[in-house]
């Protein structure tokens, strides 16, 4: 009988060095996209009203019937503030998945011992999106449920003492670790790995759970490089964030495995920049 295989092991130092080294490969690259994705959500946050509401006429709700004009000029204060909002959380959040989706393609492109063009960060692949979307959404309304869960029980146990008040807070805690680390490559799991998103949230546990040591070690360094971008006045963000995305990257690939089973990084047109 074949002999049973040991489960994959993660180098973080390794996965630094390499991380570093396909940064390196396209430096500027990496630094423009990140200022163009920020640069777009400053002017998403740009579109606000052009009026306040302290500069619309006052509204009394017993001349409504006869003063028609200061009624049209709140209805319609309130519907461009309505559609902006939803044009900022839609946009926001497109931009949001573009932006990581290109970061983690040019990512896996310099590991694989390419140089990424512009065109592979700015790429456009909306199925690339949705899988991305997709467990993060999930994720996040099975967070907010047990949330909700812990928030009543710890209504109930405060009725018998306070001090079980502690437990939902050291769940909440302890569930918010878990999910952290076990779900740290949650991006790479669902761009590169699986199309469908339970597979893709059941996918992180599975690997990390035996490497969890290293992972806890992957994180405080990846923490410890954002801390340190916003120490060089917040500008270094714009190296840091992409050299935290491609050591990730490349601790992924150690743990799940250097192929692309979705063809994400493929079929991306060439540019000569």
């Amino acid at each position: 009988m074949p002999a049973p295989q040991s489960p994959p092991r993660l180098d973080v130092g390794q996965a630094l060095r390499e991380g570093w080294r396909a940064f390196l490969r396209a430096p500027w690259h990496f630094v423009a996209f990140g200022l163009l994705v920020t640069a777009l959500q400053l002017l998403l946050q740009a579109l606000q009203p052009s009026y306040t509401p302290d500069k619309l006429p006052p509204l009394d709700p017993e001349s409504l019937p006869t003063d028609l004009g200061a009624a049209l000029a709140w209805l319609r204060y309130g519907t461009v503030t309505l559609s902006l909002l939803v044009l900022n959380v839609i946009g926001g959040t497109v931009l949001n998945l573009w932006g990581t989706s290109g970061m983690v393609r040019a990512a896996w492109v310099a590991l694989g011992g390419g140089r990424p063009s512009f065109a592979t960060f700015t790429h456009w692949d909306p199925r690339a999106l949705l899988r991305l979307y997709l467990p993060g959404f999930l994720l996040g309304c099975g967070v907010v449920a047990a949330i909700s869960v812990l928030l009543l029980l710890g209504v109930i146990v405060s009725q018998v003492n306070g001090l079980l008040l502690l437990l939902p807070g050291l769940l909440l805690v302890a569930g918010s670790l878990y999910l952290s680390l076990t779900q740290a490559f949650l991006p790479q799991v669902a761009l590169l790995h699986d199309d469908h998103p339970f597979a893709a949230l059941a996918r992180g546990p599975e690997v990390v759970a035996p490497a969890w040591p290293q992972v806890v070690e992957l994180t405080l360094l990846s923490l410890a490089l954002i801390v340190a971008g916003l120490l060089a006045c917040g500008v270094g963000l714009f190296v840091a964030v992409p050299v935290v995305t491609c050591v990730g990257t490349a601790a992924y690939r150690q743990l799940f495995g250097p192929d692309d089973r979705t063809g994400f990084s493929r079929s991306v047109p060439k540019l000569p920049f």
